[in-house]
C-alpha cells in the first residue's frame, strides 16, 4: 500500500522521463529494503525458527522459509512495476501475465510439491515471483524500463552477502540479538 501511495503521484506526471526516474528511485529504495531482508531471512531462518516456535520438530521448516526469502525481493519490485503497468494503460496486460504465471504455478507445483512438499511450494512461490517479474520488465515500454535500477540491486546484493558475513558467527544467539 505504501508504493501504491508513493507512486500513484509519481505517476500522474505527464513526462515519461519523470515518471521514469520517480519509478527507478521506488525500485531502488525498495531494493534497499528488500535485499536485506531476503539474504537475512536466508542466514537466520534457523533462528527465527527456534523464536517462534521453540520446538527442535519445526526445524524442517527451515528450508522452506530459506527458499521462500527471495520472493520477498521480487515482490516489491514486481508491485511497482504493475504499477507502471498501469499508469502507461499497458493494464490489458496485467491479465495476460497472470494467466501465464497461473499456468507455470500450476505446472511447477504439481511437480515440485509431491516430490519436495513445502520446500517445493516455497521454490515455487519464488520462481513464479521471478517470472513475473520478467513478465512485468517485458511489457513495460523500453523506455520506461527501470535499467539503472540493476546497479543500485548488484550493490544491495553485495551489501547484504556483507551484511550476512557479519551475521554468521552470530549464529548461535538469539534472533533478538542478530537482529
Amino acid at each position: 500500500n505504501i508504493v501504491r501511495n508513493v507512486l500513484y503521484p509519481i505517476s500522474s506526471s505527464s513526462s515519461d522521463a519523470d515518471l521514469k526516474g520517480g519509478v527507478e528511485k521506488s525500485i531502488n529504495f525498495l531494493l534497499l529494503c528488500a535485499m536485506p531482508i531476503a539474504v537475512g531471512m536466508i542466514v537466520v531462518a534457523p533462528n527465527i525458527v527456534a523464536f517462534l516456535y521453540r520446538r527442535p520438530e519445526f526445524s524442517h521448516t527451515i528450508p522452506a522459509l530459506q527458499f521462500l526469502a527471495p520472493s520477498v525481493v521480487f515482490f516489491y519490485v514486481n508491485m511497482a512495476l504493475s504499477i507502471l503497468l498501469v499508469t502507461k494503460r499497458q493494464d490489458k496486460k496485467i491479465p495476460i501475465i497472470a494467466g501465464i504465471a497461473l499456468v507455470f504455478t500450476l505446472v511447477l507445483d504439481l511437480l515440485l510439491i509431491p516430490l519436495y512438499q513445502h520446500i517445493g511450494a516455497a521454490l515455487v512461490t519464488s520462481l513464479t515471483e521471478a517470472l513475473l517479474f520478467c513478465l512485468n520488465i517485458t511489457f513495460i515500454p523500453r523506455g520506461l524500463r527501470p535499467l539503472g535500477s540493476l546497479r543500485v540491486a548488484v550493490k544491495a546484493l553485495l551489501a547484504s552477502l556483507v551484511m550476512a558475513l557479519a551475521i554468521l558467527p552470530l549464529h548461535t544467539f538469539s534472533i533478538l540479538v542478530i537482529l
